[in-house]
């Protein structure tokens, strides 16, 4: 899984390889895994690791979201709670500039 320690003080405490005993069936010899290969990463590491591999990203990171998650999340930032909701009352375009037409048109729906 993608998530990192620098994130927050509760992915920081989670290990980086651990059994799940919610979903092993130890007396099966079924064994399942929670495996973190980027946890030390810090958000430095994995934009190099993007430029490196072709820059390619998710679209709302060009939008200027700080993270993906539900379109509601509790610890989304302003900016990515209004880049969420705005595919869901604008009609979706296919390529960044639109797309940041339709950002900028749906802050100003906000603002009003």
């Amino acid at each position: 899984m993608g998530l990192r320690a620098q994130e927050s003080q509760t992915r920081a405490s989670d290990p980086v390889f651990s059994l799940r005993t919610d979903t092993s069936a130890l007396t099966k010899g079924r064994f399942v895994y929670d495996w973190l290969p980027i946890h030390d990463w810090t958000e430095t590491d994995v934009w190099d690791c993007i430029r490196r591999h072709g820059n390619i990203h998710h679209e709302a990171y060009s939008l200027g979201n700080h993270r993906l998650s539900c379109a509601l999340c509790v610890l989304a930032s302003l900016n990515d709670l209004i880049n969420g909701a705005a595919p869901t009352i604008l009609p979706p375009t296919v390529n960044t500039a639109g797309s940041k037409l339709y950002h900028m048109a749906f802050v100003r729906l906000l603002a009003e």
